[in-house]
Parts: C-alpha cells; structure tokens; sequence
C-alpha cells in the first residue's frame, strides 16, 4: 500500500493498536506503548488523508471535549449530589426516572473498569443508593454502566418506583426547579 507510513510492526499492528485502544487515560499504560511519540500517521487512501493522534494528542483532545470533564472543572452546570476528591455524582439531564444520578470519577477514564480505584467508585455509588433509599423509598435500584453517549467513565444509579421495571426506561421530562429538590433530598442524606 503506498504513501502509507506505519508505526513500527507494520500496517496490520497499526490497525489493531487502534481497535484495541481505549481512547482515554489508559493511553499513558504501558499495555499501549504501540502509540510512538509522532505527533500523527498519515495514512493515503487515494486523495483521502486520515490522520491517526499520537497517544498524548488523543489523550488531550478527548478530555477537551469531554462533557463530564468539562463539569468537573466546574464550566458547566450540574445538580450535584456528591463529592470527594476522587469522583463526583450528579443528577443526569436526561433522567430515565426521578432520581437518575450519574457517578463519575474526576480524572478521565474511558471505561467504569479502567478505574484504578474500582472498588472504592462502587463504594461511593452504594453509599448515594443508601441515601436513595431513604430520600425516596425505591421499590428497587439499579445501576447501569454502557457508557455509550458520553466517552467518561459513568455508573447510572436509578431509584425505581414500583411499575418502572423496563430495563432502559424512556427519558421524563423533569425541569430544572424539581431537578434541583430532587438533588438537594438525596443529598440530604448522605
């Protein structure tokens, strides 16, 4: 394939670097070290350029634009429930029910499993499902964690109410006002 410039191991070794990498922090493991310091590959498809990000260029761009990243800095909004100096917990703006609250660590992992500290981000989520409990009374709770929408490590904590038992229930409509009481009776609790 010519004009093609592969990383060392060939153009094969470059494709499957990309398949297998997170696109988070964990560029920095030593699992990842296909990635070298250029700062892109080119790859020449005809008159078509793509450019592979070197891992400390992915690393930057995906937490420049990441949402929840942007929350922990504090530049945009959030009704927020908890923190500490490892994670962060806030209702979601889309609540699938009333009480829809995502945890996230502060520091920018791609995956809930890609936390060092995973056991103690589950620590925290049981900790906001106890005050739940007595905020709301759920008939149960559930927790989700596939990450699809927003590329940051998240658990979703759902209090359900007896009836709410579809597994991804549809987005309520929640203004900002009952969103804010909402955040202000969990924390209430904790």
């Amino acid at each position: 394939m010519e004009g093609i410039v592969p990383p060392q191991g060939g153009i094969g070794d470059l494709y499957s670097t990309i398949e297998l990498h997170p696109l988070c922090s964990q560029a920095d493991s030593n699992s990842h070290q296909r990635f070298r310091k250029p700062l892109f590959y080119p790859l020449n498809y005809g008159s078509v350029y793509l450019y592979i990000l070197s891992k400390d260029r992915l690393k930057y761009k995906i937490m420049e634009n990441c949402i929840f990243c942007q929350i922990v800095l504090g530049k945009l909004p959030c009704f927020k429930v908890y923190e500490d100096k490892k994670f962060l917990a806030f209702l979601d703006i889309y609540p699938r029910v009333e009480g829809h609250t995502l945890v996230i660590p502060k520091k920018h992992y791609r995956w809930v499993y890609d936390v060092p500290d995973f056991g103690t981000y589950w620590e925290v989520a049981l900790k906001i499902t106890k005050a739940m409990q007595k905020a709301f009374n759920p008939y149960f709770i559930t927790y989700v964690t596939y990450g699809l929408h927003v590329p940051h490590a998240h658990i979703h904590i759902l209090p359900r109410k007896k009836g709410e038992e579809e597994f991804v229930p549809e987005v309520k409509n929640i203004n900002q006002d009952s969103l804010s009481k909402i955040a202000e009776k969990i924390r209430r609790y904790l």
